[in-house]
């Protein structure tokens, strides 16, 4: 998804730049989902209780906005009258997926310890 992010900030010159933008941003939510997924498989198999930490809130709120995030910028380029109001939505979920991927991150890594 940081990926995307970097194209949209610095690529728009370039033609390509929005397939590029698009490709990473759906690529990265599949991974953010596919993580989320092995997370709950791992917690089952280790007999932990699913959602008993604000880790596993923080990523399900991620995962969540992971998915929002390609759908407000599609919603953008189809609904043509509401573009510059999805265009904000869009970019400021794109901010917070990414703020709280980090930080979720980071605790993951804390509890780990």
């Amino acid at each position: 998804m940081t990926t995307g992010v970097v194209i949209a900030r610095y690529g728009k010159q370039k033609k390509w730049w929005l397939k590029a933008h698009r490709t990473f941003g759906i690529l990265g939510a599949f991974q953010v989902w596919a993580g989320f997924f092995t997370a709950i498989v791992m917690v089952s198999r280790s007999g932990g209780e699913h959602f008993d930490v604000p880790h596993a809130w923080l990523g399900l709120l991620a995962a969540l906005l992971a998915l929002a995030a390609p759908l407000a910028g599609q919603m953008q380029l189809t609904l043509r009258n509401k573009a510059p109001r999805l265009r904000i939505v869009h970019h400021w979920i794109g901010r917070l997926t990414l703020a709280f991927l980090f930080l979720n991150m980071v605790i993951g890594l804390i509890l780990a310890r």
